[in-house]
């Protein structure tokens, strides 16, 4: 996301941060439940005013995503998890299935992104994952 845009006082710069916040408040969100702590809330788009601050709480969540993700065996990831959705209901899932969830919910924001990026002229070009995998070798 080029910072002007981000920071600019646009609809579309209101649909980024809200998005971009949005998103990774939920993989906090699952993170957290994973580890037994249900969020009353999402993160708030206003603690997060601009660019840097997002990218610095992502790469933060990032870090701890990894180290959770590290401590997994196979076995883990059949376990049901008991949490309380942010509605209050109580609610069972197994784990690899929430972590299906973040993947396809991130995928879903992600190409939300790319269009309206794309239709305010910045165009983040291919967000194929195979794209990326093939960029890294």
């Amino acid at each position: 996301v080029p910072p002007d845009l981000f920071n600019s006082a646009s609809l579309g710069y209101c649909k980024l941060h809200e998005t971009l916040v949005h998103a990774m408040s939920a993989e906090w969100n699952w993170r957290s439940r994973w580890q037994g702590v249900s969020q009353k809330a999402m993160l708030d788009p206003n603690d997060f005013p601009t660019l840097d601050a997002v990218r610095d709480r992502w790469n933060d969540e990032k870090r701890q995503m990894y180290t959770f993700l590290d401590t997994l065996s196979d076995d883990d990831l059949e376990q049901p998890v008991a949490y309380t959705t942010m509605s209050g209901k109580p609610s069972t899932n197994t784990l690899w299935h929430m972590m299906i969830q973040v993947v396809n919910h991130g995928t879903q924001h992600r190409s939300e992104l790319a269009m309206l990026l794309t239709e305010l002229g910045h165009s983040p070009g291919d967000i194929d994952v195979i794209t990326f995998m093939r960029e890294q070798q």
